[in-house]
């Protein structure tokens, strides 16, 4: 380990995350959370209950039923508290993850704009959340 550190190259990234070489992005989940929540959950949110329709292919309230449902089937997808003591992904970015590539057809790396989450992450919730279903 000590030749590798002093062998590589001092512009490589090696701070953050578990994986050596692999840089740490801050996206700021428990913000990305509360504005999911504000945008499209609320008691009045943002955008209306056609607009939700619209965006993902159904009604909120079966969307919610489908969240729950998987909520119960796979506790992958409740929010749990990480390594560093702070709250992981929440279920609703977890599930509009895996909803906005299955509804529209999006490669892994879209849903970061938005959900804020990266792609190993969607992928993992992709494929617990069509397990879950099926």
């Amino acid at each position: 380990m000590i030749h590798y550190l002093l062998t590589r190259p001092i512009n490589c990234v090696s701070t953050g995350g578990s994986v050596t070489g692999r840089a740490y992005i801050n996206r700021d989940r428990e913000a990305v959370d509360r504005r999911l929540y504000q945008d499209y959950f609320s008691s009045n949110p943002v955008y209306n209950e056609t607009m939700f329709r619209r965006r993902y292919r159904m009604s909120r309230t079966l969307f919610l039923r489908v969240l729950d449902v998987v909520k119960e089937h796979d506790k992958y997808f409740q929010q749990l508290m990480d390594r560093a003591d702070r709250l992981g992904l929440s279920s609703l970015q977890k599930v509009t993850a895996a909803f906005r590539m299955l509804a529209y057809g999006l490669p892994v790396d879209a849903t970061d704009e938005y959900i804020r989450i990266g792609e190993s992450t969607t992928i993992e919730c992709v494929k617990r959340f069509c397990r879950a279903v099926v």
